[in-house]
């Protein structure tokens, strides 16, 4: 997941970076610098937005009526 992915999933759950950083349990910078592409997730937090993206997909499916 890149930077640009990892902003798109924060938008879409209407979190600022702030928020996210807290569900993610790690700091706003981080958060900023995976965005701005200055660093990428570890291989733990790459899981973690796996999980968040996957919960989200889930939430968010259109169901047939």
């Amino acid at each position: 997941m890149n930077g640009q992915e990892i902003k798109a999933l924060r938008t879409a759950l209407g979190l600022s970076q702030q928020a996210f950083s807290e569900k993610m349990s790690v700091t706003t910078l981080t958060v900023g610098r995976w965005e701005n592409h200055e660093v990428k997730p570890s291989k733990l937090a790459l899981m973690k937005l796996q999980e968040i993206q996957e919960e989200y997909e889930r939430n968010n499916v259109c169901k047939p009526e």
